[in-house]
């Protein structure tokens, strides 16, 4: 598997099937989802996109794992493991063809995705989210097509995106553990020490964790340590939505989460 489907993790679960990881078996039953998406584009969509999203939805019970290295997780994993999986079905050079636009304004990738940089993150093109977000969710002005592809949303995709959205919500809920947060995981970029920098984030929705920060678990003992969810996926979430704010992109990668949620998890009419 190429370095570029790698990277494309984080972007093709939240936003390209608008996704991202796994709860537990103690996560809630049910997601309400309080955010509004707004400012849909008006602009005409690209045909080949929206037909690449359809497949791709279509046949997410019929994927393989593409990173022979990695224990396969899915669909209970994260981030990494599901687009191994979303890559049977397409690529990211696919996606930025279909798109024709630059995926990155800035940061350590040049011709390929550079993963060794400890000093430095991708900065999502907003242009590029946007497109992505347009595209993604066919269902969410096709009822049949979200009848069709309800089941796989449910198998494939809710456990992730509820990860995800609870997880931004904590970070938004809570402003001043947000702000310390962004401020000492910021530092650490700058200071290239973010090898394993995420292991405490296994305890961020723990109901202690704002009070304790990256604590050790002994400073949870006593409660649900990973707070009813996947730690394991929580962690990821958290530094997704720290660099999608240092670079930018947070309101356009929750908008199309929340329209992914509202489009699957609300009655259908």
């Amino acid at each position: 598997m190429s370095r570029a489907r790698h990277r494309v993790a984080a972007l093709g679960c939240c936003v390209f099937l608008a996704g991202c990881g796994g709860a537990s078996a103690g996560a809630p039953a049910s997601a309400t989802v309080t955010t509004q998406a707004t400012g849909e584009s008006s602009a005409p969509l690209n045909r080949e996109a929206v037909s690449l999203a359809r497949d791709v939805w279509g046949a997410l019970d019929r994927t393989a794992n593409t990173c022979e290295e990695l224990y396969d997780y899915f669909p209970e994993g994260g981030a990494r493991i599901f687009s191994c999986h979303l890559f049977s079905l397409t690529s990211f050079e696919q996606i930025v063809a279909t798109s024709r636009l630059t995926p990155f304004l800035s940061g350590p990738h040049g011709q390929g995705l550079d993963f060794t940089s400890r000093r430095d993150f991708g900065h999502y093109n907003p242009e590029f989210v946007r497109f992505l977000a347009d595209h993604a969710i066919p269902a969410a002005s096709d009822p049949a097509f979200r009848a069709a592809t309800q089941a796989h949303y449910d198998q494939y995709v809710r456990p992730l995106a509820r990860i995800m959205h609870a997880t931004h919500e904590k970070l938004a809920n809570d402003r001043a553990c947000a702000q310390a947060e962004l401020d000492d995981y910021s530092a650490a970029i700058a200071r290239g020490g973010t090898v394993d920098y995420v292991e405490p984030w296994y305890f961020f929705m723990n109901e202690r964790y704002c009070s304790q920060r990256r604590a050790d678990f002994e400073a949870y003992e006593g409660t649900e340590l990973d707070g009813g969810y996947d730690g394991n996926v929580v962690k990821t979430a958290v530094g997704f939505w720290l660099r999608r704010t240092l670079d930018g992109t947070d309101a356009l990668f929750f908008e199309a989460l929340v329209r992914l949620m509202n489009t699957y998890e609300r009655p259908a009419n």
